[in-house]
């Protein structure tokens, strides 16, 4: 009896040392996955730091390549404005009479002819020395008609004006022809305007279909540049660019 209970604390005493030895082995293992854990999570630390100061390295170049675009646009588009007001300035004499029929032999006499017969039949008489050239553009939409471009000789645009409001107002009461020119037997229309840059006719029509889309009354152009007027007693509205009319457009939704 006393060698059983001898053998049984025995037994209990390695029992318990080994239940020792497994809680401290335990902890041991916590301990060194919680180091591990610890150093993971530094190095884990360390790598987002490190991604951080690359990401603001990126977003600073990135803000400077923006402000360098910026720039560029902003110079590129004072080019295109100097440009556009050179090429403005530099034909804010000259005049366009629109689908003149082409005979098959042309002479630059006969053109020049063309214009001053024009001018008679809105009571203005041109002197030799106020037409400097006169000559043919294409016109994509009759390439049997090319425009005629008329250069005017002149100090200022008042003659150009005058002759442009006088066609405009004589097309109110009779659609002005070919007859006027000095063409017999044709009374096929034509159409006189003031040469506007390929800019201006771009926004020129941009505007007119705006105009006829949201009932506006008026839609010209003057020395080169587009105007707008709702009704007869609205103040004008000088379009100096699409930004502009799509400021406008969005006013009138």
């Amino acid at each position: 009896m006393e060698t059983t209970m001898t053998h049984y604390q025995l037994l209990k005493r390695k029992c318990v040392n080994c239940l020792r030895h497994f809680k401290s082995l335990v902890y041991y293992i916590n301990v060194w996955k919680m180091e591990d854990w610890i150093l993971e999570d530094q190095e884990i630390e360390k790598s987002f730091e490190f991604l951080s100061g690359q990401l603001k390295d990126m977003q600073t170049k990135i803000d400077g390549l923006e402000n360098q675009r910026k720039e560029i646009s902003s110079q590129i588009l004072h080019i295109e404005e100097k440009c556009e007001f050179l090429e403005k300035n530099s034909k804010k004499t000259y005049k366009q009479i629109k689908y003149v029929p082409r005979p098959e032999i042309e002479m630059k006499e006969m053109l020049y002819k063309y214009v001053s017969n024009h001018a008679k039949t809105l009571d203005i008489t041109l002197q030799p020395g106020e037409l400097r050239d006169v000559y043919r553009l294409p016109n994509k939409k009759e390439p049997k008609k090319p425009t005629i471009i008329a250069e005017l000789e002149l100090s200022d645009t008042l003659i150009k004006n005058k002759i442009i409001s006088a066609a405009r107002k004589l097309n109110k009461y009779r659609k002005l022809n070919v007859n006027s020119l000095g063409i017999a037997n044709d009374t096929s229309t034509i159409y006189l305007s003031e040469y506007l840059t390929s800019k201006a006719r771009r926004l020129h029509f941009l505007v007119r279909e705006f105009a006829k889309s949201k009932n506006f009354q008026f839609c010209w152009t003057s020395g080169g540049n587009v105007y707008l007027k709702k009704k007869e007693e609205s103040e004008s509205i000088m379009v100096k660019n699409v930004a502009q009319l799509n400021t406008i457009q969005a006013q009138t939704l």
